[in-house]
């Protein structure tokens, strides 16, 4: 069946290795600069030894612009990034994979965490990211 051949493939042969990364320095604004113009929703958190500290996902960013949003007296850019602090709104110390896994382990990561990215990381350096959305692409070719 060709789901169980997508399940045996290795995370390297489906994940995206041309990654744009965060930093807890980034403001709020320009985190969510980053999301309304690119087409991804997950961003890793690196430190500056380029490990992963943390994910963002646009959900994340919303859903923390949704709650404070009303209760704003101005909403500008200082305002906004004096209020969102990108260290506040990651998920610290996300679940990972390393790119010889199989998508098979990438799922079962995904079911049993309720998450839909997870970065790539080997020898604890950033090597890409895996998403649900590329594994549902590779089954739809």
């Amino acid at each position: 069946m060709y789901t169980e051949e997508i399940k045996a493939k290795k995370v390297s042969d489906l994940m995206s290795r041309n990654i744009l990364v965060g930093h807890v320095t980034n403001s709020f604004t320009h985190t969510l600069r980053i999301f309304a113009e690119m087409t991804f929703h997950h961003l890793p958190i690196v430190n500056t030894k380029h490990e992963v500290i943390g994910m963002v996902s646009s959900n994340d960013m919303l859903k923390a612009l949704a709650l404070k949003l009303p209760m704003l007296k101005q909403s500008d850019e200082e305002t906004l990034n004096m209020m969102f602090d990108i260290l506040e709104l990651m998920t610290p110390d996300p679940q990972v994979i390393s790119s010889g896994a199989s998508v098979s382990e990438a799922l079962s990561l995904f079911s049993k965490h309720h998450i839909h990215a997870l970065p790539v990381v080997d020898n604890n350096e950033l090597v890409g990211i895996i998403t649900s959305n590329d594994v549902l692409a590779a089954l739809n070719k």
